[in-house]
Formats: C-alpha cells, structure tokens, sequence
C-alpha cells in the first residue's frame, strides 16, 4: 500500500525587499519576498541561502541601506546645526535673513541687470549675454583663471562654436558704473561673490549648456555660496568636470546635492587633481548616491585625487547602485590590493556594460590584478534578466611596475575567452621582458579580438627573443594550417609600425611587414585577404598528394576553396596555384582524367609557366609589385623583407 506524502512547497524570489545585520549570529540577513505568495510568507534569509541571481540584487538592496543611513545622519546632523544656530545671539539670524534675500533678488533684478556693471572684460560679458540668449552653438563653458594660460593649454582651447571662456572674480570696479564716479567704494555694489552669483543663476537657467569645466579659478572662491546656489537649478549638463579644485574647502559637492539628484540628464562627472583624501570621497560617494535618483550616470573618471584605498573603497559603494557605467577611470590614486578588492567585486556586477576601463599609476601588482581580472570575467545576470558577458574594449594598466609576466597571464586568460570583446591594452612604463613578451604572444594566439598593444619598445625590456613569439604568432610558417591559424587582426604591437625608428633594431622585419598588411585598408577590408597572402608567399608548393587517398572526394572542396580565393584576392598569383594544385590531381589519378582533358592541358601549361618564373627568381607573391618603391624592391630582391622575399625553387 502506498502512501502520497504532500509535495513540498516550492520558493521563488520575487523580489528583495530590505537588509539587516542580524543580532544573534552577526551574518548578513535579507527580507524576501517570495513569488505567489502573500506579503505574510515574507522572510529575513541568510546570505549563504541565495543563489547568485538574487545575490546581485541583495547586494544592491545592501548598498541602498548603508547609503540611506548615511543620508539619515547627515540629516540629523543638519538638523542639530540648525538648532544650535537658532539659540545664537540675534545679529547672526538678522546677517542669514539678509544673505537670503540677497539671493532671492536675482530673480527680481535679472530683467534689468546691467552686464557692464557685473563684468570686468568684454569676454565675460559677451559669454554671459550667450548663456542668457540660450545659443544654441555655447555648449561648452571653461571657467579657469584670466591669466591662467596654462589652465587653458590643459582644459583644451575653443574649436568651431564652442567657447572657451575665462570668466574672472574680480570686483567690478573696472566696470562702466565706476569709471562714471570719483568714488570707487560707494558705487561699486557688486563683490566677488555677486559676480559669481549671477554666473551661476545664468548657469543654472540655461537650456543649452552641456559641459560645465570649473577649473584652478574656485581655489580662493569655494565660499562663494550663490554661484552654487544658481548651478543646482541646472537641468541641461551632462558633463562635469572639476579640475585643480580645492572640494573640501566649503563642502562644494554636498552644496550640489539637488543638482545631483535631481538632473536627469548628467552622464559624466570628472574630478583632476582635486586632493580628495578620505572626507572628500565620502562626499563624492554621497553625491554619487544622489545620482541614483535617475541613473543617467555612465562616465566616472578620477585622475590624481589621492584616493587611497580606503577612500576607493567609499566610492566603490556607492558606484554599485550605477549599473550602466561604461567607463571608469581610477587613475593616480595610489590603489593597492584592498582597493582592486573592492573594485573587484563591482566589476562583477557592471562588466557586462563596462567599456572602458583606466587604471594607471597605481599600486597593483600580480594578485590585484588577478581580483581586478576575476571580476571582469564573470558571467552577470542584467536588471532585465539576461545574461552579460563583458563587454570590455580598453584596459590601461601602463604604470603599474609591479605587474610581472604572472599578473599578465591573467590578463591573457581573460583575452582567449571566446566572449571576449577586447580591443585595446595599453602596458606603458612596465618591464615587461621576454617572458612577458611570451605571455602576451600566446594570449594574441587565442585572440581575434585585439587591434592594438600599446608599450614602448625601446623601455619595455623585450629583446630580438621576445619579438621572435611575436613574429610566431603573426605568421606560423610550419603548415598551412599553423598559417591560416595566425593572428591575421592585430594591427599594433608596441606602437605604429610607421613610427618604429632605427634604435628599434630589436623588432624583427618580418613583424614590420605583417604589420603593414595589417594596417593596409584592402586587407582591412576583408580579413582573409591577409591569410591567403601569407598562406601563398610561404606556402607556394602546396602538397596534394595526402588527399589522394580519398580519391577525388576533396578534388571538388579544393575548387571551391580557390573559387573563394580569387573572390577575395584574386591575382594571377592564386590562378596560378589553382592550376597547379589541378596538375597533381591529374598527374597523380591519371586514370579518372582524360590524356586529352582541357582541364589537364591547361593544369600541365600552367606548372611550367610557373616553375620557368621560381627558377628566374621572379615569381613574387605581391601582385603589385610595381607599386612599391625602388627600396622596398631592392630590399625584396636581397631578401630582407620575409614576406616579399623570392620564394626559391
């Protein structure tokens, strides 16, 4: 007699709904909300119950907590300033009343403001009437230093309709108000602060300005509050960039916290030389919170701002709430392990999107990068449910001179993945060597992915040996199948072919000529022109008497592989082959061809021609050959280019 026990219940996460830290055990606990199930099924389940799709989303639902703690203080924070500003004595709420006011003219005086009386140049004033005119041609503005010209040959000069600017804060004494007065100081209304304040509110009102560069001008102005105050009503940047700014100095990101939450349309924030320590990228970490609001977010690029890894670590945080950054740049910041730890595992969560990816001049060595590569390679699973592969296309490691060749096998490793998208690797200022040089040509092996590999010969250490794997990998000349199996995509090894100068002697001449093909736009065209040259000037006897076993039954795959060489390249050069390759069937099965065929007639004429040209030693492989210059000819003829090189009899 059998008994039927009642199924069990099946569970399917629907959605994560909250976090907590469990007092009991101390592990990370989620509250999940289970599908076809009531809210009263609901459960707070350990971590190590949760596969890895609702790992993701936990994890995020995690970030979001610690960050609205964060929030939570500061607000509370705030509120206990304001309540110990509002027991100070009475001339303080009398001062705040008054600053108040003064910011909320700018509204009233805007319809009647006099440019001249609030400038100091012609420049400024023509920008400004710009910014109030909504041209639609000034969608750059650089705010820098009038006799910064420096600042100027850093953050880029003007080109087309985009302006460069140089906006000052200079008192508008100079100005024509005070110029029509003997007293300077009585008449000049306008402070530094005013300037600013009516930049900003022109700023912040604005429907065409895109790029916003605020450059070495705020080092001794970060106090003036109603420029700030005017740039968080801006609704059109989409990029921001702060360079040789001094943050800390009067909380400059957190006075732009509704400028961050609420434009929907910024997708670029950029921060140089800004010395943020570890108190500026919690303020960063927080802006970056704020962003979430819209997710527009896509460019994050940090240069020079002494990060550390603990700040890195802050900053990670709160990027794990951005799940379509496409480029990152971590650059100068003296990352270590800790930091590539961290960067890590938001890799995995965003490497499916990630494009592009900057870390120079930082401290990783062989086991950050392997933390750095782990999170590149692993599968995700997208906020719509499918599944990412990464979608890397530039990695820069140039400057990190603790990566040996192990730390480089890593990065090959994830180069001969059949998913990888790679497509520039920049290794600069690295003593790569022979043995990393042997890494690297055993990953481009693997790879059809990568265009260009980017170090300086003439620094990197790798010798004629080290070039030697490479001029293996670009053309394999032991069979034909090594041949067609070479790297036919690479176009840079080390920098440009056009730039390889004599003190380059070790780069091997067979690597310059694969190069040029490479590079030459026919062949760019259509790849597989570069595999039937290389398989026809090195391969010119192509041996067909293995197949005779199987009778003719590759006679007819042998045609139509031709057929498709001369639709790719052609020349008398594969005609010629062809035929040849024709008359070894014929010679070697003469019973399944007539004596009199056409076919073999004209198989036999075109072996001799053929032979009578390799024994003059002028059968080339370039059907161009009258093209090239009087050197490279002559360098053809001595046989000094291998790949032009007479093919002997």
């Amino acid at each position: 007699m059998s008994t039927n026990k009642p199924a069990p219940k099946e569970y399917q996460v629907e959605k994560v709904l909250d976090y907590r830290k469990s007092t009991t055990t101390g592990q990370d606990e989620y509250l999940i909300q289970w599908k076809n199930y009531p809210p009263s099924e609901n459960s707070w389940e350990p971590e190590s119950n949760l596969n890895a799709a609702t790992l993701q989303e936990a994890r995020r639902v995690k970030v979001a907590w610690h960050l609205r703690e964060t929030l939570l203080q500061g607000v509370l924070a705030r509120s206990q300033a304001n309540n110990n500003n509002a027991a100070a004595p009475a001339n303080n709420d009398v001062a705040i009343k008054e600053e108040n006011s003064d910011d909320n003219n700018y509204d009233t005086l805007a319809s009647k403001v006099d440019l001249h009386e609030i400038t100091s140049t012609r420049q400024n004033r023509r920008i400004l009437q710009r910014i109030i005119q909504n041209d639609v041609d000034l969608t750059q503005l650089f705010i820098v230093e009038a006799d910064d010209e420096e600042n100027r040959r850093y953050d880029g000069l003007h080109s087309g309709n985009n302006f460069v600017p140089s906006v000052t804060t200079t008192s508008s004494s100079r100005g024509r108000r005070s110029r029509r007065t003997n007293n300077n100081n009585n008449n000049d209304s306008s402070s530094k602060s005013d300037d600013m304040g009516w930049l900003g509110y022109f700023i912040g009102k604005s429907h065409t300005l895109t790029n916003l560069h605020i450059g070495s001008l705020l080092k001794g102005e970060e106090h003036i509050e109603p420029f700030w105050t005017g740039i968080q009503q801006n609704r059109s940047i989409t990029s921001l960039r702060f360079g040789g700014c001094n943050l800390l100095r009067g909380n400059i990101l957190n006075k732009l916290d509704p400028f961050f939450r609420y434009n929907g349309k910024l997708t670029k924030i950029e921060l140089t030389e800004c010395t943020l320590g570890m108190n500026g990228a919690k303020q960063f970490a927080h802006a970056l919170g704020e962003c979430t609001l819209k997710k527009s977010l896509r460019v994050v690029r940090l240069d020079d701002n002494d990060l550390t890894d603990r700040g890195l670590k802050k900053i990670i945080a709160a990027l794990e709430l951005h799940e379509n950054i496409e480029a990152l740049t971590i650059s100068d910041n003296n990352v270590g392990r800790e930091g590539c730890r961290a960067l890590g595992r938001y890799l995995t969560f965003t490497s499916g999107v990630l494009q592009d990816l900057n870390l120079s001049y930082n401290r990783i060595d062989d086991e950050g990068l392997t933390m750095l590569v782990d999170g590149l390679g692993a599968t995700t699973i997208g906020s719509d449910g499918g599944v990412r592969n990464c979608a890397l296309k530039q990695l820069c490691l140039t400057g990190n001179s603790s990566i040996s060749s192990s730390g480089l096998r890593t990065v090959t490793s994830l180069m001969t993945t059949p998913t990888c998208q790679l497509e520039q690797l920049w290794l600069y200022h690295m003593n790569i060597g022979d043995e990393g040089a042997a890494v690297l040509a055993d990953g481009l092996a693997k790879n059809k992915s990568l265009r260009k590999l980017w170090f300086n010969p003439a620094t990197c250490g790798i010798t004629s040996t080290g070039w030697d794997r490479f001029d293996t990998v670009l053309c394999d000349t032991t069979t034909i199948n090594n041949t067609y199996l070479s790297n036919h995509t690479i176009e840079l090894i080390g920098k440009h072919y056009t730039n390889y100068s004599e003190s380059d002697d070790q780069i091997l001449e067979s690597v310059r000529s694969c190069l040029y093909f490479h590079n030459s736009k026919p062949f760019q065209s259509n790849p597989k022109k570069i595999t039937y040259l290389k398989i026809f000037v090195h391969h010119e006897n192509m041996r067909m008497d293995p197949l005779f076993e199987w009778k003719l039954k590759f006679f007819p795959i042998m045609v139509t592989w031709f057929a498709n060489v001369g639709k790719a390249w052609g020349g008398q050069v594969a005609q010629n082959t062809k035929l040849s390759c024709i008359f070894q069937f014929v010679r070697g099965m003469p019973f399944h061809f007539g004596n009199n065929s056409g076919l073999a007639v004209q198989a036999r004429e075109a072996d001799l021609v053929s032979t009578r040209k390799r024994r003059r030693g002028r059968y080339h492989a370039c059907s161009s050959l009258a093209s090239l210059g009087r050197e490279q000819r002559k360098k053809m003829r001595e046989g000094r280019t291998r790949v032009f090189a007479p093919l002997s009899s």
